[in-house]
């Protein structure tokens, strides 16, 4: 990874300690720093997050460090209601808390249809 020995000079981080604070190899950190090995997909994502950097900088496709969010496909159902553990702002949910919601409204549905279906 060509980036990876600049990040860890850049935030004053040395390539062992890296390796013990994600829970890896040193030797891993050490082939990835030198491009000699490159790590899986779930190991890129999480040194991703750990220097907030995206992927593409980690390997090298661009020279942008900022990550690009993705915007989410929140249906206008759920921006409508207001949520209480959020303060109503649907802004910062994440992919997966958007995919509880719409279970739980499908739920719900269900729900309510089964109690018009015994009325």
């Amino acid at each position: 990874m060509i980036n990876l020995k600049e990040l860890c000079r850049k935030n004053g981080i040395f390539q062992k300690d890296l390796a013990k604070e994600l829970n890896i190899s040193a030797a891993s950190v050490t082939k990835w720093a030198l491009g000699q090995t490159e790590p899986d997909i779930e190991t890129l994502k999480r040194l991703a997050d750990y220097f907030n950097v995206s992927t593409d900088y980690l390997l090298g496709v661009t020279d942008d460090p900022t990550p690009t969010v993705k915007p989410l496909n929140i249906p206008e159902e759920i921006k409508n209601v207001k949520f209480a553990f959020s303060g109503g702002d649907t802004e910062d949910l994440t992919p997966d808390e958007v995919d509880k919601i719409n279970e739980y409204i499908k739920f719900v549905r269900s729900q309510r249809s089964g109690k018009n279906d015994k009325t």
